[in-house]
């Protein structure tokens, strides 16, 4: 069968139209805010040492390490799952049954997110291929190809209930039979959409940072620019999965 793309940026985007309200309220306070605290709040992790460092500069840098955690692990923890929560409340108000208004769908969202947490867990293991430099221009492929046919385990999660963890993976797996390549290059875009679309505020802020120009103001915008692009991209990429899981569910009859 035949994936109509087209047709599904079209859903994504009926979508949006329809209840722009609703999503600018749940993107923004669960989305924006979380990532806009982040980069208030959070220094950047330290650089990791050039391949052939001493044992000083890694011991430095190991240290380095262990001060951010112990500096900025529990706000990083915090916001990263209020960001995964924004997102399965998503999932929820599109994808249960009998479409729940919101009072209702944030106790529901509740319940789910330790199981949410399982499969975005579990998508994102590929991911720990970065951690082999020297074989990375090899992985990356297969790295993409693996979480673009898990993809959509999420959303058999919320639509398909009672269902764990490993049988949501199993799901999106038998949902993207047969579209492989389409999710590998979905997955490059709709993960790292946000990351791009926020990096221009990232790169003018990092060019700023010590100039004369610079100044807290300026500084704040620029993070508030870079925090609303990655919501944005986050909140895109959720309806696309949505859009994407309802038509491919109701093509295979799963």
């Amino acid at each position: 069968m035949n994936l109509d793309v087209a047709g599904v940026i079209a859903d994504a985007w009926r979508m949006w139209k329809r209840d722009r309200e609703l999503l600018l309220g749940v993107g923004g306070f669960f989305l924006f805010l979380p990532q806009f605290a982040t980069l208030l709040l959070v220094r950047e992790l330290p650089e990791t040492p050039q391949s052939g460092a001493t044992k000083e500069a890694a011991r430095v840098w190991a240290e380095s390490v262990a001060q951010w955690v112990g500096s900025y692990g529990l706000i990083v923890l915090i916001c990263g799952l209020c960001g995964l929560f924004g997102t399965l409340l998503l999932y929820v108000l599109y994808l249960r049954d009998g479409r729940p208004d919101l009072k209702a769908a944030l106790p529901t969202a509740l319940r789910l997110l330790p199981r949410y947490l399982i499969v975005s867990i579990l998508v994102s293991l590929p991911i720990a291929l970065v951690h082999f430099p020297s074989i990375w221009p090899f992985l990356f492929f297969p790295m993409f190809y693996a979480i673009g046919r898990m993809l959509l385990g999420a959303a058999a999660m919320v639509a398909e209930p009672p269902i764990g963890a490993l049988a949501s993976i199993k799901r999106g797996i038998a949902l993207s039979r047969g579209h492989g390549l389409f999710f590998a290059g979905a997955a490059i875009v709709l993960l790292f959409g946000g990351v791009i679309l926020a990096e221009p505020f990232v790169l003018i802020g990092r060019t700023l940072d010590g100039a004369p120009i610079a100044n807290p103001v300026s500084a704040t915008l620029l993070n508030a620019g870079a925090a609303a692009a990655a919501a944005f991209g986050s909140l895109a990429a959720t309806l696309i999965q949505i859009a994407l899981y309802r038509r491919l569910s109701a093509s295979k009859g799963i």
